[in-house]
């Protein structure tokens, strides 16, 4: 019969990332859906939601044969049981196949800088008068004239991408941080890094930086790259795609004065082929650790064909991102607060090495504070003990304790549940935690 079609039948594994929205979309699509709680996390009230929809759920995966399998990149292989299948996708690949937006967009992906580079860019398009629809692991935002927050706790799981597809507003462009890797869908890709942090995934047989690859084979248009490591990725770059490398000898890249002042705007440099362009920064935060994050936003200003002239003019003026790494006075001396969930020991050994080459300080106390010992992801104490050790400027180590632990600190640290008079003992003191701001 004309217009007839195979209805596909669907598996699709794990509904605590977002499956249930991949699920729910093949469904509306007339498709036969099976989705596996692989967790067990699902609320019950989802589970008859999916059911009246007519969706199978199972708590294990069923021992039959599908057309396809959507299965996260993290999602270990054991999971799909004895089932069979003719394709398997990721949850990326999937949202790529399924999203279309009326407007363009960026979506950003790498171990590091996410967040801090999806707000920049955000900032640059603001500057721009476009308004943008920004999703980050800050929240969900629409900015214009004013920056509107839309939800507090949003995913930067690839199906909240599917999700954001369906929803109504006059944006002109998205900028989507997107957790392990993108979807295809992007008009511009960016990849802030993919070294150092390159931590195991799906039970350790796949790693962060293969994630990453879907983004740079399937971009539609331009890819933002770092440019020291440009040549892992050159073998997956398509001939077609432009490319942009920002970083230190690359296309376009944004560095920082030496032997700055707490209390002065940081000095700065875009550095492009045709010379070297000076502007500052706000002093009301740490400016210069944000060189990966803005370096790649001015390299996503650069491919929508900013000047170096206007995209000096956008940054000069962008404040960073709340509780990241904010700078203010503290009696005599100066307090650096670094508060969110993505402060990790290479995020705290990273700022410290830059409030020592930057503002060239040898009089350091850090304070760490750990909210909650019995957290998801506490922070480790023992692998911050040792990266502060590598740093003559640390004289103090401070454990601030909102809630009492039975495992105490290293012995280099000092227990304390007031932070003033570690504050006041020091020309410069970094309070961290792996929180969200206030």
């Amino acid at each position: 019969m004309p217009g007839w079609r195979h209805r596909m039948n669907v598996l699709v594994l794990d509904l605590t990332h977002g499956g249930d929205v991949l699920a729910l979309t093949y469904r509306a699509r007339g498709e036969e859906v099976t989705a596996v709680d692989i967790y067990g996390t699902a609320e019950q009230y989802l589970v008859d939601h999916l059911r009246n929809e007519g969706i199978a759920v199972a708590r294990t995966t069923p021992s039959k044969k599908y057309d396809l399998a959507v299965v996260p990149i993290h999602c270990p292989d054991h999971y799909l049981g004895r089932a069979k299948y003719e394709q398997k996708i990721t949850f990326h690949r999937a949202v790529g196949e399924l999203a279309h937006f009326s407007f363009p967009t960026i979506e950003v992906t790498g171990t590091k800088a996410k967040t801090s580079a999806c707000h920049a860019i955000s900032h640059i398009l603001q500057k721009k008068d476009e308004k943008v629809l920004l999703l980050t692991s800050c929240g969900l935002f629409s900015v214009g004239e004013t920056v509107q927050l839309l939800e507090q706790d949003a995913s930067i799981s690839p199906a909240t991408i599917l999700r954001l597809s369906f929803m109504e507003g006059e944006w002109t462009r998205g900028v989507f941080e997107c957790n392990l890797g993108g979807t295809g869908l992007a008009d511009i890709g960016v990849v802030t890094t993919a070294s150092g942090d390159n931590y195991p995934i799906a039970a350790g047989t796949r790693r962060a930086v293969d994630g990453i690859v879907q983004m740079v084979k399937s971009t539609k248009g331009t890819l933002v790259l770092r440019h020291p490591e440009i040549n892992m990725w050159k073998v997956f770059i398509p001939k077609s795609t432009q490319v942009v490398e920002f970083g230190e000898f690359g296309d376009i890249n944004v560095s920082f004065d030496k032997g700055m002042k707490f209390g002065n705007k940081p000095k700065c440099w875009l550095n492009v082929k045709k010379g070297d362009f000076p502007f500052t920064m706000p002093a009301t935060y740490l400016a210069p650790s944000y060189t990966t994050a803005v370096s790649a936003a001015a390299g996503v200003a650069s491919a929508i064909g900013l000047s170096p002239k206007k995209i000096t003019e956008m940054l000069a003026d962008f404040e960073g991102i709340p509780g990241r790494g904010e700078l203010s006075r503290a009696g005599e001396g100066w307090l650096v607060r670094d508060r969110s969930p993505s402060v990790t020991p290479i995020s705290i050994d990273w700022n410290i090495r830059v409030i020592e080459e930057h503002y060239a300080n040898k009089d350091l106390g850090v304070i760490v504070e750990r909210t909650d010992p019995n957290a998801k992801t506490p922070l480790d104490l023992e692998t911050i003990d040792k990266y502060l050790s590598t740093h003559s400027s640390v004289k103090g180590r401070y454990l601030l304790e909102t809630k009492p632990s039975s495992e105490g600190p290293p012995d280099s640290f000092e227990i304390v549940s007031d932070p003033n008079a570690a504050i006041r003992a020091h020309k410069v003191t970094y309070w961290c935690a792996n929180r969200r701001s206030e």
